[in-house]
């Protein structure tokens, strides 16, 4: 289904993201950290994803092809592993509004996305 082979990496990935929660993560800077390719990275993150694990925010742009290529905030489903009191609380937001948004997606109230905001100085706004 993933065809992952390196489980020990892959754990320690997993054991990095609480402290990643929030901030723009960079996926070239993790695969230097596990000395991973950056395909391999991707992918366990989109599989974390698949098994609902962490979910992702895209910054918002009005050209898709830019949200794209920027890097995402990740968020993770099992919060009390985040130990940063203002990281868990971004994340207890994040989650809130994310499930806010897919409700109303669900119902049909509208087609809704979740995106953060960075102003031109590089500040996260959420």
């Amino acid at each position: 289904m993933t065809n992952i082979k390196a489980i020990g990496d892959l754990e320690t990935l997993y054991y990095l993201l609480p402290s990643k929660v929030g901030s723009p993560l960079s996926i070239p800077s993790l695969s230097r950290d596990l000395k991973a390719a950056y395909n391999t990275v991707r992918n366990w993150l989109e599989s974390f994803e698949r098994f609902f694990l962490i979910f992702n925010l895209s910054p918002w742009t009005r050209r898709i092809s830019r949200a794209i290529q920027k890097e995402h905030k990740i968020y993770l489903w099992d919060a009390p592993r985040i130990k940063d009191p203002a990281a868990k609380f971004e994340n207890m937001v994040a989650l809130e509004l994310y499930r806010a948004v897919t409700s109303w997606n669900v119902m049909g109230w509208g087609g809704f996305t979740l995106n953060f905001i960075k102003n031109r100085d590089q500040q996260v706004k959420d």
